[in-house]
């Protein structure tokens, strides 16, 4: 009887394993799609958008679209650290370095703080807040 339990238990085991029923935490603790929304800083404003998801290793990875005011640039995000409630993350452009922090306000909705840096400098040139929903999947 023990044998046939134990047996059960491992092919239950190795199936949850293959369905994933044993899945490890998301990695993007829920912050994976599309967030647009936009930003306000001392600089100016404009259309902001945030893409998050994993690479092949299943590490978070994330791309920045924003508007300069000479249109659109996109940028990778540097070392993603995504929780359920919070995100923090940077990115340069143009021989800036941008430091972005945020949080949830709702399921699918978020704010935050940036700062901006010239690259290897401690003086802030910028800061501002931002804003942003999740895009639903498909738009």
């Amino acid at each position: 009887m023990r044998k046939v339990a134990a047996t059960l238990a491992a092919l239950g085991l190795a199936g949850c394993a293959v369905f994933g029923g044993l899945r490890g935490a998301d990695p993007l603790a829920g912050w994976g799609g599309v967030w647009t929304g936009e930003y306000q800083g001392g600089s100016g404003a404009g259309p902001l958008e945030f893409e998050f998801s994993t690479d092949t290793a299943g590490m978070p990875v994330g791309v920045a679209r924003f508007d300069t005011g000479m249109g659109m640039e996109q940028t990778s995000l540097g070392s993603p650290v995504l929780t359920r409630d919070s995100v923090r993350c940077e990115l340069s452009f143009d021989g800036m370095a941008v430091e972005i922090r945020g949080a949830r306000s709702e399921e699918d909705s978020a704010e935050g703080v940036f700062v901006v840096r010239y690259q290897g400098g401690e003086q802030p040139i910028d800061s501002g807040i931002w804003t942003a929903g999740r895009r639903p999947a498909g738009q």
